[in-house]
């Protein structure tokens, strides 16, 4: 007996051509990385991309810019 998959969200990046820079255009769910990459080249294949990124939301790690200066009254 196999035990289902969860699907998961990728993010998908690209850019068009060299030196461009890199725009988010979408997500998939896939239950697998192979398989994200897949469903991201269909559903996208709009341009003819330059570079394609396709990245587990769950790796992307969010940052805040730390403050060099105090906000005034601190």
């Amino acid at each position: 007996m196999t035990v289902p998959v969860e699907p998961a969200v990728y993010e998908v990046f690209a850019r068009i051509a060299p030196g461009d820079p890199l725009c988010h255009i979408g997500n998939v769910n896939a239950p697998a990385d192979d398989l994200a990459r897949i469903y991201a080249l269909k559903l996208y294949d709009e341009e003819d991309w330059a570079e394609f990124w396709v990245v587990p939301r769950r790796a992307i790690a969010v940052s805040r810019p730390m403050r060099l200066v105090p906000p005034e009254g601190s």
